[in-house]
């Protein structure tokens, strides 16, 4: 690949985000589905003409692009539905006597379960007044 199309290339890929931020919708190197696609296209007006990019190289650029998008499409379900299960779990204690540790300060308080919420996607059961993830819930009775 000539040194013009390499340039190409990398700024097509610099342009993707703003520096300091991730794209939504990233996977784990921050590339959207759309940079790939973007970085495919700007590879192909890029190339050289008496060396152009073999069909089995396109297929298994537009392979990766697929399992990308599907793989993404994946990480959000699994992650919809962990969050369910965790909304479902809190809601069955809701009534029930739990202890709880505080992460903060490492106090254990015992309480009646009065209600369930969701903060920065964390499931929290809400005992004595505040707000506790499951994961400080250290005994139900």
């Amino acid at each position: 690949m000539a040194m013009g199309s390499m340039n190409a290339i990398a700024g097509a890929q610099g342009s993707a985000a703003s520096p300091g931020t991730k794209p939504s919708g990233s996977g784990a190197n921050g590339m959207t589905n759309n940079d790939f696609l973007r970085l495919i296209v700007t590879q192909m007006q890029n190339q050289n003409p008496l060396e152009p990019t073999s069909s089995d190289q396109m297929v298994q650029s537009m392979s990766m692009m697929q399992l990308v998008s599907e793989s993404h499409s994946m990480n959000q379900a699994m992650s919809s539905w962990a969050q369910s299960q965790g909304l479902l779990l809190g809601a069955s204690l809701i009534g029930g006597q739990v202890t709880v540790t505080d992460p903060k300060t490492g106090v254990q308080t015992q309480g009646q379960v009065t209600g369930v919420v969701t903060s920065n996607g964390q499931v929290e059961v809400q005992v004595g007044g505040g707000n506790y993830p499951l994961s400080t819930i250290t005994s139900v009775r």
